[in-house]
């Protein structure tokens, strides 16, 4: 458990025990593509308000 907390202080955002299920892998993996997803629709909100922000 030591591993896990080090791991998420260090930027992990998810972690799966041993032993693990498929369906926890794959639950994993689609939380990191929708975490993914966030980052990338907030960077284009954020440079969308920038560019609106110079037009006023």
């Amino acid at each position: 458990m030591e591993t896990v907390i080090g791991a998420l202080r260090a930027g992990a955002t998810d972690f799966i025990l041993k032993p693990f299920r498929i369906d926890q892998l794959l639950s994993a993996i689609g939380r990191c593509f929708e975490q993914a997803q966030r980052v990338r629709e907030n960077f284009v909100l954020r440079r969308a308000m920038a560019v609106l922000s110079e037009v006023a």
